[in-house]
């Protein structure tokens, strides 16, 4: 099978040089193997479904794991049990990026056509709600409480917006929680709290404001020089970013981290990040020097910190021996769950890797 290597929005990239596929090195940008996996097994990765095109966002529920079908313009669902390879379309003909989940429903951006959509988890006969039109490259997407949230992250030229809209709708006229001079993508809610990144190549920053709305004299500043931030994850401690133009995983305290954010790990082209409260899970690639291959690896760090060692949780010699000889090219989306992480492949391929 031949590898495709595909860059996102990534001008230049670091790949950092490991001895090994997965071996400890002295450098500390080099990720360490799970031993034996963190519950004494090896970690197994299983095709809940293939032929996905490219599967940008992954969510997942109790029972469920959901994704959007970005080259086939569709939104999908499989039983974590797995579903024969034939997962269930809530919709299609759309422009899907990311997605996520709450008790009844699934929602999710439509990038392209700038749209924000709901639909029953249990289906809505291919036609979704329309909660919000004519957005400006709408991007991340999170329910909470009521409410979905998301980012606007402009045409380039600026003007991202932070907006909200309660579930069901909002009258076709979401709030705008905050405006924002430069483009927005990563989001994160926690209770009464919304975080997001202003992203520039040359700055940018990780903020937060209440969810009814920025005070007076703006949000606040959680950290400051964060650069390109594509991904946010947050649990109840703290907040977690990637920043790849900075190198980086980074972790901030909800109550603040008035002495900077502590980096939890170098590492380069993350596109998805994801946490459960011991743990936080990305996607990133590395080097092998041995025999000059690109590897596309699933990596984690203990939220409180690996002393910049991830360990390695999937790698593309362990799915290519595990996954009937499919590999991990690149993986775009990442999700958790108590037991397992579920990854999209840009070869189309959604799996899960258990135990996490």
């Amino acid at each position: 099978m031949k590898i495709r290597v595909l860059w996102f929005a990534i001008p230049t990239l670091v790949l950092v040089a490991c001895q090994g596929a997965v071996a400890t090195s002295d450098s500390p940008a080099c990720p360490t193997a799970v031993d034996g996996g963190p519950d004494g097994g090896s970690p197994a990765g299983t095709v809940l479904s293939n032929r996905q095109g490219l599967p940008r966002g992954i969510a997942v529920d109790a029972t469920d794991v959901y994704w959007t079908n970005t080259g086939a313009g569709a939104i999908a669902k499989c039983a974590k049990a797995g579903c024969g390879g034939n997962p269930t379309v809530l919709a299609a003909k759309q422009k899907p990026w990311r997605i996520t989940v709450d008790g009844e429903n699934v929602y999710w951006t439509n990038r392209d056509s700038g749209s924000v959509m709901q639909c029953a988890k249990t289906g809505c006969a291919g036609v979704p709600i329309v909660l919000a039109s004519a957005q400006s490259y709408p991007y991340s997407i999170v329910a909470s409480g009521g409410n979905v949230y998301w980012t606007n992250s402009g045409n380039g030229d600026g003007g991202g917006q932070v907006m909200k809209c309660a579930v069901g709708g909002c009258g076709g006229a979401p709030t705008v929680i905050a405006d924002v001079p430069i483009a927005v993508r990563a989001l994160a809610v926690h209770g009464s709290e919304i975080y997001w990144a202003s992203r520039m190549d040359t700055g940018g920053a990780i903020l937060h404001c209440p969810t009814s709305g920025c005070p007076s004299g703006g949000p606040i500043v959680v950290a400051s020089a964060q650069r390109g931030v594509e991904a946010m994850a947050i649990d109840n401690a703290n907040v977690y970013w990637s920043a790849p133009f900075g190198g980086g995983v980074f972790s901030c305290a909800l109550s603040g981290c008035e002495a900077g954010p502590a980096l939890l790990a170098q590492s380069f082209a993350v596109d998805d990040i994801a946490a459960d409260g011991t743990h936080v899970y990305w996607n990133a690639p590395s080097y092998r020097a041995s025999d000059e291959v690109r590897l596309f690896n699933v990596l984690r760090c203990a939220a409180g910190g690996c002393s910049n060692h991830p360990e390695v949780v999937a790698s593309d010699s362990l799915l290519a021996a595990t996954v009937n000889g499919i590999g991990v090219e690149l993986t775009t989306g990442v999700a958790v769950d108590e037991t397992s992480v579920y990854v999209g492949n840009v070869d189309g391929t959604v799996i899960a890797i258990s135990p996490k």
